[in-house]
């Protein structure tokens, strides 16, 4: 009796062992240059830094500007992506890759977790948001372009300040 009692305590603890979550590794990458089109016909040239986003040694995101930390666990920075902005009738091989500015990502360093926030009336281009803790104060476009509004807006919360 009591080596089956023995052997079933053993089994429940290697089960529990395997359900045990493994550490992630967040990381940014080197910076590298890069040069983003500004304007409505895109004739103004500015160089930005992006850097890459890691988890777990895989590409994930490229990012842009500082990162914010939030809490020992969690930090937030603005996503940079790369469209390719070739034709489908042009030559194959042939890529226009351009880089543009996202939404800000939350990242979580235990879970590996990223998740796109969603600030109200936030533009990528040319919302500048200022971060203190978990809140984000930045000017926002309204959705037809006519006002231009301040807004300070918390991590998690549904509507504005």
């Amino acid at each position: 009796m009591r080596r089956v009692v023995g052997l079933v305590l053993l089994l429940c603890a290697a089960v529990t062992g395997w359900g045990a979550s493994t550490p992630h590794v967040v990381a940014l990458g080197k910076a590298q240059p890069v040069k983003i089109f500004l304007g409505p016909g895109e004739e103004q040239a500015l160089t930005i830094s992006v850097r890459p986003l890691y988890v777990d040694a895989k590409l994930k995101e490229f990012t842009t500007g500082n990162a914010h930390e939030i809490t020992d666990r969690q930090f937030v920075v603005q996503r940079a992506f790369r469209i390719n902005d070739a034709l489908p009738d042009d030559k194959p091989k042939q890529s226009k890759w351009l880089w543009q500015f996202g939404g800000w990502l939350l990242v979580d360093r235990s879970t590996g977790h990223i998740t796109q926030l969603k600030l109200p009336d936030f533009h990528p281009q040319y919302s500048q948001v200022s971060w203190y803790r978990d809140y984000a104060a930045y000017c926002g476009i309204s959705e037809n372009s006519e006002r231009w509004n301040a807004v300070v807006a918390q991590m998690g919360g549904r509507k504005p300040v």
